[in-house]
């Protein structure tokens, strides 16, 4: 007994069961239209392959020359149809990373904006947690904090202990 028989049908069987997976989780996909051409014509050339390459599965013709010349074409067919599926699974395959890079591109670009309270400064992390802008600043950079006055605060600091000086020069 020929054995390729049964691994055409094991193909065939694979491919089947792929292509249900991956209608499964179309979701996840931008566009099945490439994936599902592929599984056709993989599927087809499989099923020509295993139909006209065992005689006793293939009809019996009567004369031998329009039987060569049908097995010329439908192997000549089976073979495009070889070529077009990985063709397709190809095309779907770059189109997919595409798309995932680009969306990768849009959440990255999501996950770069800092909710700040515009009230006391502090910022939301991940976990919804608020917490002070000096926390953010440690935990994602290497720099370290210092504290001063920048000239327009330092102004009215001064200004501020200027008048409560006054204020305490009168009570004594």
């Amino acid at each position: 007994m020929d054995f390729s028989f049964i691994l055409d049908i094991i193909t065939i069987i694979i491919l089947t069961g792929v292509f249900f997976f991956l209608w499964r989780e179309k979701k996840h996909f931008y566009s099945l239209k490439p994936f599902i051409g592929a599984a056709a014509c993989l599927i087809s050339a499989r099923l020509l392959d295993t139909l006209f390459a065992f005689p006793n599965i293939n009809l019996i013709l009567k004369n031998v020359r329009i039987r060569y010349i049908n097995y010329f074409l439908w192997n000549y067919i089976s073979n495009l149809a070889d070529v077009f599926g990985v063709v397709f699974l190809a095309t779907g395959l770059v189109k997919t990373i595409k798309f995932q890079i680009r969306d990768e591109q849009k959440i990255k670009q999501l996950e770069s904006y800092l909710a700040i309270c515009p009230v006391c400064k502090k910022f939301r992390n991940e976990f919804g947690v608020w917490k002070p802008i000096e926390d953010y600043i440690l935990e994602t950079t290497d720099t370290s904090i210092t504290h001063g006055f920048c000239p327009e605060c330092a102004a009215k600091i001064l200004k501020s202990l200027d008048g409560s000086a006054a204020i305490e020069d009168d009570k004594m």
